[in-house]
């Protein structure tokens, strides 16, 4: 099993269905219009990775689950638990704008 699947203890992620974590993941980007390889680009994670923690039932490193919840403005505990309210589609789009205005930033030879 690749290192991404490694137990993410501090958040409780073992104490609970992984898959659970994959299905709001898949929820909140089909939502928001976001596919996979572009989250992946702007969490700074491997390519391929959200569609894994998608389908596979294993756990996740709470640094990439992290990467992931900033890009989409969504709280770990809400990925890990499912408490509080679904973000909403703009609640979403305007994170991952965020995301990509960053990321563009960050992605620009020095002058």
């Amino acid at each position: 099993m690749p290192k991404a699947f490694v137990a993410a203890k501090a958040f409780g992620m073992r104490k609970r269905a992984p898959s659970a974590i994959g299905r709001r993941l898949g929820r909140v980007r089909g939502l928001a219009g976001l596919s996979a390889r572009e989250l992946d680009r702007l969490a700074g994670i491997a390519e391929g990775h959200t569609s894994l923690l998608e389908s596979i039932v294993g756990d996740v490193k709470a640094t990439t689950l992290a990467k992931i919840a900033r890009v989409l403005g969504v709280s770990i505990d809400w990925f890990v638990n499912g408490t509080g309210a679904m973000p909403t589609r703009e609640s979403l789009v305007s994170a991952i704008e965020t995301a990509r205005r960053a990321y563009a930033k960050s992605a620009k030879p020095a002058a």
